[in-house]
């Protein structure tokens, strides 16, 4: 596998990692959602046999993540609610509907300011072999679960 998408396939999992944990953040539930993501990690870090200064730099990256999609997920309590009042209205206020749209997409891209370095900094402590082994656990862990990619892509 090319390694373009090596990184791809990790950047994915990460933004799914990011994105329980923001549902975690949403609902109340982001300890549970940290721990479980901490688990597959370290699960994983185990299975790559990762050295104790690796470790400390996944973990670093790991958090640096979670802190960014957690106050990108406080910063937007509430916002639910306003799309949704935005659409009920008597006319439809698509430029509120815009605004919202335009501000999640400013926030991927804030998130992506911290995924991508600490994707690089991991990429750079890490092993050819362990990459691979890395990217080979993620793959397993995804079979069965549908699809890859949106719109039956891979």
């Amino acid at each position: 596998m090319k390694s373009w998408k090596q990184i791809g396939l990790l950047v994915g999992v990460l933004a799914v990692a990011g994105a329980a944990v923001a549902a975690g953040v949403h609902h109340g539930r982001a300890g549970f959602m940290k721990d479980r993501i901490d688990g597959r990690i370290k699960a994983a870090m185990d299975e790559i046999q990762a050295t104790p200064q690796q470790r400390q730099v996944v973990e670093q990256a790991e958090t640096e993540i979670l802190n960014a999609v957690q106050a990108k997920a406080q910063a937007h309590k509430g916002a639910h609610k306003a799309l949704l009042t935005a659409f009920a209205g008597d006319q439809f206020d698509a430029q509120a509907l815009q605004t919202f749209a335009d501000a999640r997409a400013k926030d991927v891209q804030d998130i992506a300011s911290v995924v991508i370095p600490s994707l690089q900094k991991i990429h750079d402590a890490l092993t050819p072999e362990q990459r691979a082994k890395l990217v080979q656990l993620v793959q397993e862990h995804h079979r069965g679960h549908g699809p890859q990619g949106g719109f039956g892509g891979e």
